[in-house]
């Protein structure tokens, strides 16, 4: 499978479908949003948008466009159960697109718009896609963001297979960064998952998709907003205490992150099965199997993949073990410490806040050991 020109929504093609509208799409190729950004070919669609290529005519970049559209209007677009490519892999297709919550396209645009600008804050950060602008146009809110050439880790390990151990590495710590610089601003994920993390051909690792709409072509279910009183996330990435209907925190991301990086590693999501309720339970009551020798970054994912959040593994901690964990895998490559791909230097170092982090001047909680295998 060739590499992808990836926005914000995983699962796009290289080219742009020539045919590959939706049908009853409000955004045709060449029609021209908010007076500026022309549409030049569908990327990818999702059970709440459409991505598109287009090009920004008053500076002359390309550029991504979100279409934002709330599910059950997709719903009605592409039939019963949301956009194409939901529910793939074993688990059905968004069920609450239809009838699990009541929302006007006015508040779904007022939610985008308001999530794009969390988003927009953090574009100081190396490890975020960087939003430019959110505009109304046609009734439906529109995102504009920073058009990557690249393709998710999801794809990544799906054509390649796992990711090895350096990687993995350097993916934790760019991830971590961005949702701790998240955190700092208030802003928690919700959904970190190997499909909203990009891999870019100039080296970036980049996270994608704060809770402004779900992802096309996923193989997991994407539910519906936490102001639903239903958790709002994929099954199999997320925390214990928020299926117990816990608060969303950085603690919680962190739980996704240690099952991302289990997937990166091992070629498969550690909760994953054959059906969303299957997946929860697996989340609740089941420990990963590493069917590989994960080396120094196994302290790090079953820290992070601690159920308990209140001994769970917390971002300090975690940042210390990766780069620990880097040194370890470089000195023992056949190049040393050059064989470790370059990584930008972290946005910030300072303990996360309130949520994310022990008390000033607290030790990390301790990573419970690897199981010997």
């Amino acid at each position: 499978m060739s590499e992808r020109a990836e926005s914000a929504e995983p699962g796009a093609s290289a080219e742009p479908a020539a045919s590959a509208e939706p049908a009853g799409s409000a955004g045709p190729v060449g029609r021209l949003i908010a007076g500026r950004y022309r549409l030049a070919g569908l990327i990818g669609v999702g059970a709440m948008g459409a991505v598109w290529l287009a090009h920004d005519e008053l500076l002359d970049v390309d550029v991504a466009v979100k279409e934002i559209r709330p599910p059950f209007v997709f719903s009605e677009l592409f039939g019963p159960g949301g956009a194409p490519g939901d529910g793939a892999g074993g688990e059905p297709s968004d069920g609450y697109a239809e009838d699990g919550w009541e929302a006007s396209t006015e508040a779904w645009a007022a939610r985008a718009l308001r999530e794009a600008r969390n988003a927009a804050r953090l574009r100081a950060n190396p490890h975020v896609v960087t939003v430019h602008d959110a505009v109304v146009d046609g009734g439906a809110p529109w995102i504009v963001m920073e058009a990557v050439a690249a393709r998710s880790l999801q794809e990544a390990v799906e054509d390649d297979g796992p990711r090895p151990l350096p990687e993995v590495a350097h993916v934790g710590l760019a991830v971590l960064d961005a949702l701790v610089a998240a955190q700092a601003l208030g802003v928690v994920h919700r959904d970190v998952k190997p499909s909203n993390i990009l891999l870019a051909h100039d080296g970036r690792i980049l996270l994608t998709d704060f809770g402004i709409a779900a992802s096309a072509a996923d193989p997991t279910l994407t539910q519906s907003p936490e102001d639903s009183g239903l958790p709002s996330g994929t099954p199999a990435y997320m925390a214990p205490e928020r299926l117990r209907g816990g608060p969303t925190t950085l603690v919680a991301d962190l739980f996704a992150l240690g099952a991302t990086l289990f997937f990166a590693a091992e070629g498969v999501a550690p909760f994953h099965r054959d059906s969303v309720l299957a997946s929860l339970h697996a989340v609740l009551f089941t420990e990963p199997e590493p069917t590989r020798d994960l080396g120094p970054l196994a302290p790090v994912i079953a820290g992070l993949l601690t159920k308990d959040p209140a001994a769970r593994l917390r971002a300090d901690g975690a940042a210390a073990l990766l780069t620990r964990a880097l040194r370890l895998l470089a000195a023992d490559s056949p190049g040393g410490l050059a064989s470790a791909p370059a990584l930008p230097p972290p946005s910030s170092t300072a303990s996360p806040p309130s949520g994310g982090g022990p008390p000033p001047g607290a030790p990390p909680p301790r990573a419970p050991a690897a199981r010997p295998r």
